[in-house]
């Protein structure tokens, strides 16, 4: 076997990759359809009012949020077809984890697009006339929530610390100021 094949097996086993060739082929053939299926699902998890502008604006900075969705689900789709490498589908589910937990959702909505990639290539599968191919998806989609929920974790802890730290120097601050004043009025004649 090559070694090629041995690796995108290895990763397969591991939930990086998907291995079969009959499944890979077929997520080759449909990735364009399969991608933007995934986005409008992802999408329409926002308010409607919202939706105009994430699906108009492509630009990064004046939309970074829809960019960085559409892209990171562009690039994921497309790290599941290959290899699968560990470094880049974390970089890749940091990054949307990141912007998606700062936009005050729960923990739920934050890991929703996985979700959402199982349902849309389940329904992609069964019109198809191929829905036990979902079965070999399953161990490559909960490798990808694992490993979101422990990006999750992490991002809400330095975001819960980023907040405590804040609320600290924000305190400290105002009792400085407190403890001025008061020096102030104790001590009047000081100037």
């Amino acid at each position: 076997m090559p070694a090629a094949q041995r690796r995108v097996l290895a990763l397969a086993a591991r939930g990086a990759a998907v291995a079969n060739p009959t499944l890979q082929e077929f997520l080759t053939q449909e990735r364009n359809n399969l991608v933007e299926a995934w986005k409008g699902a992802v999408f329409a998890l926002f308010p409607a009012e919202a939706l105009p502008y994430l699906k108009k604006k492509k630009d990064p900075y004046m939309n970074p949020l829809a960019h960085t969705l559409a892209s990171g689900l562009e690039e994921l789709f497309d790290e599941l077809l290959g290899l699968g490498r560990d470094e880049a589908i974390d970089q890749i589910l940091t990054r949307m984890i990141k912007t998606l937990a700062i936009q005050n959702q729960e923990a739920s909505a934050s890991l929703s697009f996985i979700f959402l990639l199982r349902k849309v290539l389940g329904r992609a599968l069964a019109a198809a006339g191929q829905p036990e191919l979902l079965g070999d998806l399953e161990p490559v989609l909960e490798a990808l929530l694992k490993r979101g929920i422990n990006i999750l974790v992490a991002t809400r802890e330095a975001i819960a610390d980023l907040k405590i730290n804040e609320m600290e120097r924000k305190t400290y601050s105002l009792i400085k100021l407190v403890n001025r004043q008061q020096h102030k009025a104790d001590h009047p004649l000081e100037a």
